[in-house]
């Protein structure tokens, strides 16, 4: 079996899905956790609907649609409309 030749204090490339501890998930939440995205507003659950208030929006480059409470969402100051 062959490996790569990788020395200590070297700086490697990896792809975040081949985290194992921590997760991927918590790669990117530390990362990337407090970054503003845009997403296009998909649906809205009914207002005062017993589970929450929350908007469905579709984002560039995120393959599921993202589900964030209605009350943290704010229309876009930059970029594209609609």
């Amino acid at each position: 079996m062959q490996s790569n030749p990788v020395c200590i204090g070297q700086t490697v490339d990896f792809d975040v899905h081949d985290a194992f501890i921590p997760t991927p998930a918590e790669v990117l939440m530390q990362r990337f956790g407090h970054q503003i995205l845009q997403g296009q507003v998909m649906d809205l659950t009914p207002a005062g609907a017993p589970g929450g208030d929350y908007a469905v929006l579709r984002v560039r480059g995120v393959r599921d649609l993202v589900i964030v409470p209605r009350e943290r969402v704010r229309p876009a100051l930059f970029g594209r409309t609609g």
